[in-house]
C-alpha cells in the first residue's frame, strides 16, 4: 500500500496505514485486495455507487481524480485514528461497564442499536459521546458497524467488536 501511497506524494505512520488495513481488509489478512479497496472508496449511497461504478474506466488519473483520491485517502487514515483514540478511551472500562454503555445506548432493551438510538444517545449525552462537537451521520455510523447492512441493526458482538482497539497488537 505504501507504493501506491508514495505514487501519490502521500506518506503515513505504519500504525496509520495498519488501522486502515484492519478496517477495511478480510479479518486475518494484512493486505488490501481490490475488493477491499473498491469497499473503502466507494460511496455508501447506492445511487452514487452505481453511478460511480457505471463510469468509464480511464489509464490514467486525471489531476483532479488523483488530488480527490489523495484528499480522501488522508481523510479515511485521519478517522480510523481518531477512532482508535476513542477506543483506547473506552479501553480501560471492564466487560460490564462496556455492556452498561451499550444498554445506555439500547433505550428500548431490543438487543440492538439502530439509527434512531444513536440520534437519541447523541441528542441526551452529546457532551460525553462527542465532545468535538460535531454530529455525525449516524445512518454511515450504523452502516460501518452493522454486518447485516439491510437489517441496519448493531448488535451487542458488532459493537464490541468495533471498539475494541485495533493497534494493541502493535503494542503488545
Amino acid at each position: 500500500m505504501q507504493e501506491g501511497l508514495n505514487r501519490l506524494d502521500l506518506t503515513f505512520e505504519k500504525l496509520d496505514l495498519q488501522l486502515v488495513i484492519d478496517r477495511y481488509a478480510v479479518p486475518g489478512r494484512e493486505e488490501l485486495t481490490f475488493a477491499d479497496f473498491e469497499s473503502m472508496i466507494m460511496p455508501k449511497s447506492p445511487v452514487f455507487r452505481m453511478d460511480m461504478a457505471t463510469r468509464k474506466v480511464r489509464k490514467e488519473l486525471s489531476q483532479e481524480s488523483k488530488q480527490l483520491l489523495k484528499k480522501l485517502l488522508r481523510k479515511l487514515i485521519d478517522s480510523e485514528s481518531e477512532i482508535e483514540v476513542l477506543r483506547e478511551r473506552v479501553r480501560n472500562h471492564t466487560n460490564e461497564e462496556q455492556r452498561g454503555l451499550y444498554d445506555l445506548l439500547d433505550r428500548r432493551n431490543r438487543g440492538f442499536l439502530t439509527t434512531q438510538e444513536w440520534e437519541m444517545a447523541y441528542e441526551i449525552h452529546r457532551d460525553w459521546l462527542l465532545p468535538c462537537g460535531i454530529k455525525p451521520n449516524f445512518e454511515l455510523l450504523v452502516c460501518r458497524l452493522a454486518r447485516d447492512k439491510a437489517a441496519a441493526k448493531v448488535t451487542f458482538g458488532h459493537f464490541l467488536e468495533e471498539i475494541r482497539m485495533k493497534s494493541l497488537k502493535f503494542y503488545a
